[in-house]
Parts: C-alpha cells; structure tokens; sequence
C-alpha cells in the first residue's frame, strides 16, 4: 500500500510555550480565555457548489453564522464532494496563498459523495479557498463545525487533550432509520466530567445507502451528515462531538438497512471550567510531510512529523494529519501515536 502524508489539517497541538506556539501555561486553574480553543458554530458555507475542473473558489468565514467576524485563527469544516463525471481531489487552504499548496484535502470520485472533515486556517480577510483538482466539475458542500480562537479576547472555548487511541464503539448496529446512544465520557480515557467535545473517527459498513449523523444524545439531528455511505465498503470520518448530559452521543443511521458502526477516539476537548492543563491549537500553512510511502501487508510504517511542515521540533503533543491511501487490494490503515503499542482494529 501508498501512503501520502499531509497536514491538510493545518494545525499543531502544542503543550509548552515558545516562540512557534501561543498556549496555555500548565496550571491547575479554570481556563481561561486563549488562542487555540475551540468553539462550536455550525453553519453551511458552501451548498452543492459546482467546481469547475482546475478551478479555484474563495470562501468567506468569518462573520458567517456563528463564527466571529474577527478572532478567529482556523475552523473545522465539513467537505463533502462528488464528482460530476470523474475523480478528483479537494485542496482546502488559506486565502492569502496566490497557489495552492501541493496537498490533498479530499479526494473525490464520480457519482457518490464523500466526506472529510478538515481543520482549516483562515485568511487575513477571514476566508478560505478551495480548487478543484480533477479535470471535471465537483460538487461541494462545505458546513462549518467549529472554530478556533486566535486571540484571549471573547469567552473561553473547550481546549484538547490528546489520548492514545482506544475504540468506544465496536461493530455495533444501528437499525435502519433510526439512532442509538453511545456513552464517550468514562472510558476510553476520557473522563467522566468536564468534557465539552470528544474526537472520534468512525468506521460505518452496510450492505445500502444513506447517511450518518453524529450529535449529543437527547440534541436535535443535525441538517448536515457527518458521513454519506454506500453499500459494501466501509467509509469513515473525524468527528467532532458534545456528549448529552447522560455522558453519551447519538447515531443515527438515515439509511433503509442496519449500519456497522465503529468509533476511536482520538482525544476530548475539556470545558472551561476543568481545572487541567490541556493542549492549544497552533495554525501551520498545509503541508505534506511524507510522500509515496509503501506500507507493506500488515506492517507498519513510523513518521516523525516534528520539525517538518511548519511544526516545531519539540513542545508538541498532537499533530492533525490527513492521509491518503491507495492498495492493490482492499485493506484499512490505522494511525496512532508512536510510543503506542501495536493497535488492532478487532473488526
């Protein structure tokens, strides 16, 4: 199997202060308003937009729905894209760059949707840019999920704390045209209080089509799908989630068939008031810190991405990456940390 490593996530995660990184200094206190905190807005801004091929749209942000007009260094956004006649890739990026950077966002293919959720850097006029780099037209919805603070003014946001991965939900059906409630909070080494958000990267399979939605169980179902399936191949997506106040979130499957449904989490994001030490998100232009790496059939392959692509060389606790694969045959790739034992998916 290929491999292509990128930081189409456009952040570092970083736990010390220095020259690279504006964060919170280790105390026991409350947080307290800061760069790098992340607040829940959601808001479409782009709605079954056409994309010509080799095209490029700018996006505005900021000042959209619930994202400030100012303040805000990067948003976590939503794409989902289907190609018109052809296969194609999504590159997402600051709109003060004159060229697209040579990374992928997402890639796409002809007739069916699919879906990334991407953390994406602002530009100074509080938009984004998105090219099209197949030779045909792509359809594109982009929701914003969130934001990321750039400066301590305004109210305090939730802050991430990294984990090595662990599986909360494993090969657990969800009926068709219906929700289910999983608990997030208590295991998997999040805690049991002052979680505002978990990441979870889920793995949906079923043998029809539909959509998947993710939201803190007793919420209302959101108007945006989080992962849009088809039958017989597992589709997946990073998910950024609030649980209800029973500790759980909701799943629900809008689809005429059962639906497989696997999630690991990756980290939580702690409310203001959870006297811990936490992470702060530093922006970095994309970048692409591996290219073409071949992962032979069930091994595995390590990657250093500090110093490379913007991030600093040390005080980093979690880097966004978004990767790109291709095989012969059909398989799964899974990443975590490097100190990590050897992680099986169990499925």
């Amino acid at each position: 199997m290929i491999v292509r490593w990128l930081l189409s996530f456009a952040l570092a995660l970083s736990s010390l202060a220095g020259p690279a990184a504006a964060v919170r200094v280790a105390t026991a206190e409350p947080l307290q308003p800061g760069p790098g905190q992340y607040h829940e807005a959601r808001v479409r801004v782009l709605s079954n937009a056409s994309i010509a091929g080799g095209a490029t749209v700018t996006v505005k942000v900021a000042g959209v729905g619930g994202v400030p007009a100012g303040g805000v260094s990067s948003v976590a956004a939503n794409f989902a894209a289907k190609g018109a006649s052809g296969t194609g890739g999504l590159i997402v990026y600051p709109s003060e760059l004159t060229a697209a950077p040579g990374v992928t966002g997402t890639r796409y293919r002809s007739g069916v949707w699919e879906d990334q959720l991407l953390t994406v850097k602002l530009g100074t006029d509080g938009s984004i840019k998105v090219k099209n780099t197949g030779s045909a037209a792509v359809n594109v919805y982009a929701e914003v999920r969130g934001y990321f603070s750039a400066t301590a003014a305004g109210p305090a946001g939730a802050a991430y704390v990294p984990l090595d991965t662990a599986r909360l939900v494993s090969n657990q059906s969800v009926a068709a045209n219906s929700t289910s409630t999983f608990t997030v909070t208590g295991v998997g080494g999040v805690p049991a209080t002052g979680v505002a958000f978990v990441a979870l990267t889920f793995a949906v399979k079923t043998t029809g089509s539909g959509k998947m939605f993710a939201y803190p169980s007793g919420g209302t179902l959101p108007g945006g799908a989080d992962i849009e399936y088809r039958p017989s191949y597992f589709q997946s997506n990073l998910v950024i989630v609030a649980p209800g106040a029973d500790r759980k979130i909701a799943v629900n499957n809008g689809g005429p068939a059962a639906l497989s449904v696997y999630a690991d989490v990756a980290g939580y994001f702690v409310t203001p008031a959870a006297a811990v030490s936490p992470s702060a998100l530093v922006r970095v232009a994309p970048a692409r810190i591996a290219g073409n790496v071949t992962v032979a059939a069930g091994a595995t392959a390590t990657v250093a991405p500090l110093g490379k692509g913007g991030v600093p060389a040390s005080g980093v606790s979690a880097v966004g990456v978004n990767i790109t694969a291709k095989g012969t045959a059909n398989g799964m790739i899974r990443v975590y940390p490097g100190g990590q034992g050897r992680v099986w998916c169990g499925r």
